[in-house]
């Protein structure tokens, strides 16, 4: 009787840590950022419908994208049920080493609500290196 009710509490334990971890969290490209997001120094765009790539290697024009979007506050999905492709696929590198690698709605393996905030942004860089609208 013992082991059962302790399998219980157990259990009843696990489930609400799991909730807990499923929880929605709020957070910024900045926060997820693996160091001084002013260090970048080299920006891929990847386009999702074509895979065509452009890069972005003039310093003024970073930091101003950078400082556009690094402080817009994303809230995790509840569900973080995978998804199938991405319109946009930004890439962040440091002297060539990729420091970062993520699309609007998924940062580092977490998904993250659609921010019109960020998904503009994106959209206007994009825009501005692949002469089209998308």
């Amino acid at each position: 009787m013992i082991t059962f009710i302790t399998l219980l509490f157990m259990v009843i334990a696990c489930g609400k840590a799991d909730d807990e971890l499923n929880e929605p969290k709020e957070i910024t490209i900045d926060e997820l950022y693996p160091g001084s997001i002013l260090n970048v120094d080299k920006i891929e765009l990847v386009d999702g419908s074509s895979g065509n790539r452009k890069s972005v290697d003039f310093k003024k024009e970073i930091e101003s994208f950078l400082y556009d979007i690094k402080d817009i506050r994303l809230q995790s999905e509840k569900n973080q049920e995978g998804a199938v492709g991405y319109i946009f696929r930004i890439i962040l590198y440091e002297e060539n080493v990729v420091k970062m690698d993520f699309t609007p709605n998924n940062i580092e393996g977490i998904y993250y609500e659609t921010n019109e905030d960020l998904y503009n942004k994106i959209k206007r860089i994009f825009e501005k290196h692949f002469e089209r609208g998308l």
